[in-house]
C-alpha cells in the first residue's frame, strides 16, 4: 500500500512541476498583452482567453503538488490532520 501511495504522490509531484512551467508562459503572455494594449494600442482577442484557460489548468493540475507532505512538510492541511488524529487513525 505504501508503494502505491508513493507512486501516486510521485506522479502528483511530476505533473505539478511540469504544469509549473505554465507560470512562465502566463507571465510572458500577460506582458505581451500589456505591451500590445498600451504601447501599440492594439489589444488582442485571444490573449485573455488563453490566460484564463492556462490559469485554470495550472490551478487544477499543480494543486495536488502543493499538498504533497514530502515536498512541503509544514502544509497546513496535513498538519491539522496529523494534530487532530491519533497515530492509529492516521495509519488508515
Amino acid at each position: 500500500m505504501d508503494r502505491f501511495v508513493y507512486t501516486i504522490e510521485g506522479l502528483n509531484v511530476w505533473v505539478g512541476r511540469a504544469f509549473g512551467w505554465c507560470i512562465l508562459i502566463l507571465t510572458l503572455s500577460v506582458s505581451y498583452e500589456v505591451f500590445v494594449r498600451y504601447a501599440l494600442n492594439a489589444p488582442t482577442v485571444w490573449s485573455m482567453d488563453m490566460m484564463i484557460q492556462m490559469y485554470g489548468a495550472l490551478f487544477l493540475m499543480a494543486g495536488p503538488c502543493s499538498l504533497c507532505p514530502f515536498l512541503f512538510p509544514g502544509n497546513a492541511c496535513t498538519v491539522l490532520v496529523r494534530r487532530r488524529n491519533r497515530r492509529r487513525q492516521l495509519a488508515v
